[in-house]
């Protein structure tokens, strides 16, 4: 019976013990590499996933939160820079301004917060802050919201003395003939600023149409109608601002002219003229003023906000 050699035996033990050895070194070479291939993909995405939030609005960033835990715990989508750009596109850099410094007077918790500005957004637009406008009149009479989606405020531009009695044309026919004349009425002029404040599918389209004041009493039922028959107190669009200078109008299908249309946090500024029956003054007319509606299109539906 042949054995073997005592040295022999210890010298192939040796070589499988190195064998095994290389074994586990390329293991944890191939592991190390593997690890520094995802880390390299996850920076890559990263990268790619702050670019993509640059473009995404509010309702889109909260959703992003909500696709996995890694996506929630990356200082992505809940960005402080981020949630500030849409702060200052929606609200405006004064409003942020004045909210930031009464946040930190009230709160100084907001230094422990993960994305104080996104906080500030959710604040700003649970109390639906208007954006300044330089157009405004200078009595604010209220303002509303649609589902989050379109949000309005009036205002109504205070003559010097404080009186509405205003010099309009009226035409009538007398004999077959057409005469115009001169006559004094209350005439009050409210300012309306629209922002589209949500609505990131498409345009919101404010179609003409003919604005009133509700003035009712539990008694009775009043509208105040808008002055018609003079060009001079014609409704008309005083300002859109565009985030896009060179945005053209978007092709839709519609019974009736529009007044403008708005992408996401862009503005208008309309200019309507009412007949204030028997308010002789603004503070009589801001008395019994109650609403007024306003038809929007969203999505090719028309709805009121009042």
């Amino acid at each position: 019976q042949k054995t073997e050699h005592p040295q022999a035996t210890k010298k192939s033990s040796n070589n499988m013990s190195a064998n095994s050895h290389l074994i586990v070194s390329d293991k944890m070479m191939a592991e190390e590499k593997k690890r520094e291939i995802v880390k390299n993909v996850m920076m890559e995405t990263a990268f790619f996933l702050k670019h993509v939030a640059s473009f995404l609005d509010a309702q889109s960033l909260c959703q992003c939160l909500s696709v996995c835990k890694n996506w929630a715990t990356q200082n992505i989508f809940q960005n402080n820079e981020t949630w500030l750009d849409l702060c200052v596109k929606r609200f405006g850099a004064s409003s942020v301004r004045k909210w930031e410094v009464d946040e930190d007077e009230e709160d100084e918790a907001n230094k422990i917060r993960t994305s104080p500005n996104k906080d500030l957004y959710c604040r700003m637009a649970e109390q639906n802050v208007k954006p300044y406008c330089s157009l405004e009149g200078s009595i604010p009479l209220g303002g509303s919201t649609l589902d989050g989606l379109v949000s309005g405020w009036v205002t109504m531009v205070e003559r010097s003395n404080g009186e509405t009695s205003r010099s309009v044309m009226f035409s009538e026919v007398h004999n077959g003939e057409s005469k115009t004349y001169y006559g004094p009425i209350p005439v009050v002029e409210l300012r309306i600023l629209l922002q589209n404040t949500g609505f990131s599918n498409g345009v919101v389209f404010l179609p003409d149409q003919h604005f009133s004041v509700d003035a009712s009493t539990r008694r009775k039922g009043e509208k105040m109608l808008e002055v018609s028959g003079d060009d001079r107190f014609q409704r008309r669009v005083l300002h859109v601002e565009r985030r896009n200078k060179n945005d053209h109008s978007p092709q839709r299908k519609a019974f009736c002219r529009e007044l403008c249309f708005l992408r996401l946090f862009e503005t208008a500024v309309l200019s309507v003229h009412i007949h204030a029956r028997g308010c002789n003054t603004t503070s009589k007319f801001c008395n019994r003023a109650k609403k007024i509606q306003i038809l929007v299109s969203i999505d090719g539906t028309t709805r009121p906000l009042v």
